[in-house]
């Protein structure tokens, strides 16, 4: 949506900005170029690595290079976690943060194969807003705007109008042209609260239980009697994810290639030619996968 306007360049997926960080610590730029030969996103978008002293200077090039590109004013990219080290980097930056019912998350995260079950699913929420509390404590609030996905898909005019404004354009309606250039359909108010009908009460409480506090001052009710689990049952969830996320990648990869993306993970830099043609094949499948 962002993308079309004429205005605004947001080229997508921008993760390799921050994932390869270590806690605070960024990598060494020959370590991080070295990474980035094998990041999906980072090929797709291909990009030039510049050559600097400075992990910092590499990733501002990127944005750079994206707005040459366009010829647009405005250039952006979409974070999902870490993206409370993205101030460091553009301390001008502004936020536009879009938010959505924890259960919907904890529910989407499965499908996606990065977790077995709606209890690890809701940790994907759960970092992403407490990272979102430290970029709000240091931001002053002129530099970010918050929605919810569920007002996005329900009214999205209205929540573009407001996003125009955050970063002071005009409401164009090419905004809502997307879908014609893309994979991505158009809005869908079917896709609000899935999990009321997709989630079995005990999963329902299972992510309340754990977001519980944080959902509600974010606007997501709760039911009062959701308990934390069990010490029992922690010890099934987290064997029971373990499983699921090995059966997923087996369905999805195939046994030959699973297996040698699992050495491929543990290989020395002695191995890296041949660890990278094992994640470049990997690479392949994850794309026939993309929307």
């Amino acid at each position: 949506m962002l993308d079309a306007h004429p205005e605004i360049c947001n080229f997508g997926e921008f993760e390799y900005a921050v994932k390869h960080a270590n806690d605070n610590f960024v990598p060494d730029p020959v370590k991080y170029a070295q990474l980035l030969q094998t990041d999906r996103a980072f090929l797709a978008h291909g990009f030039e690595i510049p050559s600097t002293s400075s992990y910092e200077e590499v990733i501002r090039s990127f944005l750079s290079q994206a707005g040459e590109r366009s010829g647009k004013p405005i250039v952006g990219a979409t974070v999902h976690s870490r993206f409370d080290l993205l101030r460091s980097i553009w301390p001008k930056a502004r936020f536009i943060h879009l938010i959505r019912d924890p259960r919907d998350v904890a529910r989407s995260c499965i499908g996606m194969g990065w977790v077995g079950n709606v209890w690890y699913g809701a940790d994907y929420w759960l970092d992403a807003e407490k990272r979102w509390e430290k970029v709000t404590a240091e931001c002053s609030c002129e530099d970010y705007h918050e929605l919810s996905f569920e007002a996005l898909v329900v009214s999205p005019e209205q929540e573009l109008h407001k996003i125009c404004r955050f970063l002071d354009l005009d409401y164009d309606a090419r905004m809502l042209t997307y879908a014609a250039n893309s994979t991505y359909e158009p809005p869908d108010a079917s896709l609000v609260n899935q999990w009321k009908t997709k989630l079995a009460p005990k999963q329902v409480s299972l992510v309340e239980s754990k977001c519980g506090d944080l959902m509600e001052r974010r606007g997501y009710s709760r039911h009062p009697k959701s308990h934390r689990p069990s010490i029992g049952t922690r010890v099934y969830l987290g064997a029971q994810n373990s499983l699921a996320r090995k059966a997923f990648n087996l369905r999805r990869y195939g046994w030959p290639l699973y297996l040698k993306w699992q050495i491929a993970k543990r290989l020395s830099s002695g191995n890296a030619t041949w660890a990278s043609r094992v994640i470049a094949e990997k690479n392949k499948v994850d794309i026939s996968y993309l929307r």
